[in-house]
């Protein structure tokens, strides 16, 4: 949320610029219009890109094109698996230990082979790298072939190319998945991570959910091979990636923003 204030005669007024398009706020109409303004997301592919030096990470990006999430169905879905469909993870990487959560999701997506030929990405944060590195050390670890460990990526250049997010359901990662039509399986870590998936998962249907402390590679197993061969979850991103990219949050915020203005002055005249 963006406040924008300012001091008229008649007090302060307040403008609140909200970064997610209308049809994702399940209670919008309990929004005063006139001062809520619900503008878009303001995705930008530029300014959040970096080079990855993993040879791993390139081969693996390399190997998929990016998606149109604005194609039918069907050409999305064999666009996505032109040899094997793309899995993203990422669940926190700032303040985030959760590496128990990083091993079943591993397991999960190696119980899969014979049955798909997945490739995965995971961003896991600095301080999980460590730990794994430490366990590969000692012998305790082994990571799949299929899967490319790393403490950062540009989350924007992979989305663009998954089948899959796996995400703690943060608001820009919400809101990415549906602009670049990735199906979500979403695992919350906080209060208004809850509050997102229960709006993306319960009510939209555009993945499945799960507890952190409850999880089980068996399960993530099922949901991952359920939402990378039922089109549903597909087809309902794509519905919502088409209103979503109806509205271009940056150049809707900044309009908004000198409405307001020039109805301060207005007002001051």
């Amino acid at each position: 949320l963006k406040f924008f204030e300012s001091r008229t005669q008649q007090g302060n007024e307040k403008l609140v610029i909200i970064t997610v398009f209308p049809e994702l706020q399940s209670k919008i109409e309990h929004f005063d219009q006139n001062r809520y303004k619900f503008v878009g997301s303001c995705i930008s592919e530029s300014l959040r890109q970096f080079d990855v030096e993993n040879a791993k990470f390139k081969e693996i990006m390399n190997s998929f094109d990016p998606i149109n999430p604005l194609q039918s169905v069907i050409q999305s879905k064999a666009a996505s698996k032109k040899d094997s469909p793309l899995v993203y993870v990422s669940i926190g990487t700032a303040y985030n230990n959760n590496i128990f959560a990083f091993d079943a999701l591993i397991e999960g997506i190696r119980k899969l082979e014979g049955k798909l030929k997945i490739k995965a990405i995971f961003s896991v944060g600095y301080q999980v790298i460590k730990q794994y590195e430490e366990r590969s050390k000692n012998g305790r670890f082994y990571l799949p072939d299929n899967i490319v460990l790393l403490p950062f990526v540009p989350q924007i250049e992979v989305l663009k190319r998954a089948s899959l997010f796996v995400t703690h359901c943060g608001i820009n990662s919400a809101t990415e998945a549906i602009y670049y039509a990735v199906p979500i399986i979403s695992i919350p870590i906080e209060d208004d991570q809850t509050l997102v998936t229960k709006r993306l998962v319960d009510e939209l249907e555009l993945g499945k959910r799960f507890d952190l402390s409850k999880l089980n590679s068996d399960e993530l197993a099922d949901a991952i091979f359920d939402i990378l061969t039922d089109n549903c979850y597909l087809e309902k991103m794509i519905s919502m990636s088409k209103i979503s990219r109806k509205y271009n949050g940056s150049v809707n915020g900044a309009n908004e923003v000198l409405n307001f203005l020039n109805n301060i002055d207005k007002k001051d005249e």
